[in-house]
Order: structure tokens, then C-alpha cells, then sequence
């Protein structure tokens, strides 16, 4: 008998929408962070509520030189070099940026039932979760109005949380978001 060890991995694709139509997408795999490794140990020893996932977190300073006056380049997503790494404890946006201008936090409270779909806190946006075997997929959609408080927002970076313990991240290259357009972000979890 052979032993076939599957770790968590995560699948993550985000497409920018105008007019009914996806007019930019970017999909790679996402990274489960270590403290949902510890977050799920903590519920299994019964020490820790259910680890549910209940906000979802956009942020504008996931690319390289983002941190430079000049802004850096949008379009070259943070990597391990520049520390993208399991070990994060929030976003690059969180750690030196402000809430509504930097980053925006997107709160849910999913059913507990496979393919219902919820409204999220800020009564626009939508999230939808479905258990297919032992995958776990997330259906974001990021309504016109939100996330664009400041106008024109170009975001390069997002996490799912647990409460304030974050679980997987992705950077990716801009996508720009204003009253016009929607983000769709489909997260699979893989176990």
C-alpha cells in the first residue's frame, strides 16, 4: 500500500468585469498561510472556535516597489523575494497602509449550506461557497459600488481570514476598480 500525503494548496483567479463582460483575468495558485496550518490545529485539539472563513481583504500594495515614491510597477506582482511567504501574518496593505484607503475588508457570514449565496456587510457584494469533495471554492463578486470609496482603486493584492487570522493570500498584477467595473474572485481550497 502506498501512503499519497495531499497538502492544503488553493487555486485563485480574479477577473476584472465592464459592462457584463471580463475584460481582464488572473489566475494562479494561492498561498495557505501558516497560521491557518495552526488555526486548524487549534480546532481539532478543541482549543479554538470553528475556523470559519468570514472576511475577505483587498489591498493595493501587493506588487514590487510598491513601497517607492513612484509606486513601483503594477503589473509585477510581489513574489518569495520580496515577502510573499506563509509566515505573513496580514496583508503588505495592512501592515503600512490605512483601512478604506489602502486596503478594504469585505465581511460575510456564509450558511453553512453547500451553494448558498450570501450578502456580504456591505449589502453590494455577494459570496458564495461550495463544498465539492474535498475542495472548498469561494465566489466573490465585488459589486460596482464598493471597494472604489477613493475613486479609481487599482488593487494588487487580497486574503481570506478567520476572524483577524489570515488563511491564504494572493498577489497579482493591477486590476483596476472603479464604479464601472466588478471583480469577480473565485478561491478554491484544496485539502
Amino acid at each position: 500500500m502506498t501512503e499519497n500525503f495531499k497538502s492544503v494548496k488553493g487555486y485563485f483567479k480574479i477577473e476584472a468585469i465592464k459592462d457584463g463582460k471580463v475584460i481582464d483575468t488572473f489566475e494562479k495558485q494561492n498561498l495557505i498561510m501558516d497560521e491557518a496550518r495552526m488555526s486548524f490545529a487549534k480546532y481539532l485539539a478543541n482549543i479554538n472556535s470553528t475556523p470559519v472563513i468570514d472576511r475577505f481583504v483587498l489591498g493595493t500594495q501587493g506588487h514590487i516597489g510598491a513601497e517607492d515614491p513612484d509606486g513601483g510597477d503594477l503589473l509585477a506582482p510581489k513574489t518569495e523575494a520580496n515577502g510573499f511567504t506563509s509566515d505573513r501574518t496580514m496583508l503588505f496593505s495592512e501592515a503600512t497602509g490605512t483601512n478604506g484607503t489602502d486596503w478594504e475588508d469585505i465581511l460575510f457570514t456564509v450558511t453553512g449550506t453547500s451553494g448558498d449565496e450570501v450578502v456580504a456587510d456591505d449589502g453590494l457584494s455577494t459570496v458564495k461557497c461550495t463544498v465539492q469533495g474535498t475542495d472548498v471554492i469561494y465566489e466573490i463578486l465585488i459589486h460596482n459600488d464598493a471597494c472604489n470609496a477613493q475613486g479609481t482603486v487599482i488593487y494588487t493584492e487580497c486574503a481570506f481570514y478567520t476572524g483577524t487570522e489570515i488563511f491564504s493570500m494572493r498577489t497579482f498584477k493591477g486590476k483596476i476598480k472603479d464604479d464601472t467595473v466588478q471583480l469577480k474572485i473565485t478561491w478554491k481550497i484544496m485539502f
